[in-house]
């Protein structure tokens, strides 16, 4: 389960934010968007979203400890924002 925020995911998703997916059996990945707090990048709010979430959602798809399905969930924009173009991504909430 994937989020990503401009908001700090070490303030926003903590340990225990997680601890519900992983009883689940899930891995969950929370990632800082680009130019944002432990980012590296220059933010621009929207522009890189589609791209680099693309680029997150292949990554993760591609580990080892991956079964290759990635679903996405977020509060706010920035849960309902996700790529358009095709990818390992199986569902958002």
């Amino acid at each position: 389960m994937l989020t990503r925020t401009p908001y700090g995911k070490d303030v926003m998703y903590g340990p225990q934010t997680h601890k519900q997916y992983l009883e689940q059996g899930y891995v969950r990945v929370a990632q800082d968007v680009r130019g944002k707090f432990k980012s590296e990048g220059k933010y621009a709010a929207f522009v890189d979203d589609m791209t680099d979430g693309y680029d997150t959602i292949e990554w993760i798809a591609k580990q080892s400890w991956s079964n290759g399905k990635v679903g996405m969930v977020g509060p706010s924009a920035w849960g309902s924002r996700r790529t358009s173009r095709r990818s390992q991504l199986r569902r958002t909430w």
